[in-house]
């Protein structure tokens, strides 16, 4: 059964590109780790994807993400690279989700603050909510307004999960008033595009599962 399913996915820690990096943030207890498929500095080829994917520990999910691909070339890539996962960050439709044979987690990037309601008809196993930038569809390290979480999170289905902007500074609050479901961080952990800080990554995953401890 999968993470979102037994209700486990609480910090997802994305954008990782080095094994030392994977194999840090599941000692200390990142529940998902995500791998960038298509766009930007994080971007990997299927094969340095395969070989993070086989560091990553039993009961820590690969995640897959992905930006209007081919669906063809998406499920070849889940398939190869071992995601037990895919995130779509694209214009993806209801239909093409229903064609990949993992659990998907869906990206809407909120540029107002009714901008979840076309999620409503998709049939998913969670949402994620991310930072609005036209030229930009992840990764940017801003923050949108995190009350804009809560109308989603009553709308929605399944979990509903807060990304952009977050960091150690501010993961508590964010969580707090939003009231998601889980968190994913990338930018906000880093020294550097595609390089995690270990210090950051430790500190976002403590604070994170503490606050949603109370």
């Amino acid at each position: 059964m999968f993470f979102f399913e037994v209700e486990m996915f609480r910090v997802k820690i994305c954008g990782l590109t080095r094994g030392r990096d994977v194999r840090w943030a599941a000692q200390q207890g990142a529940d998902a780790l995500g791998f960038q498929m298509s766009l930007g500095p994080r971007k990997l080829t299927p094969e340095q994807a395969q070989n993070l994917v086989r560091q990553v520990p039993p009961l820590v999910i690969p995640v897959g993400v992905f930006y209007n691909e081919p669906l063809n070339r998406v499920r070849k890539l889940i398939r190869s690279c071992g995601f037990l996962a895919a995130q779509l960050h694209g214009n993806e439709t209801p239909a093409y989700c229903a064609q990949i044979d993992v659990p998907i987690i869906k990206a809407m990037r909120m540029k107002t603050q009714s901008a979840y309601k076309p999620m409503k008809t998709y049939e998913v196993a969670a949402y994620l909510l991310d930072s609005y930038n036209a030229k930009q569809p992840g990764g940017t390290g801003k923050a949108f307004h995190f009350e804009w979480t809560r109308n989603a999170v009553k709308a929605l289905t399944g979990p509903v999960i807060l990304a952009g902007g977050l960091t150690p500074s501010n993961v508590q609050e964010a969580i707090r008033r939003s009231g998601a479901f889980g968190v994913d961080v990338s930018s906000g952990v880093e020294s550097r595009p595609g390089i995690k800080d270990p210090r950051k990554v430790t500190r976002f995953i403590r604070l994170a599962k503490r606050a949603f401890q109370n």
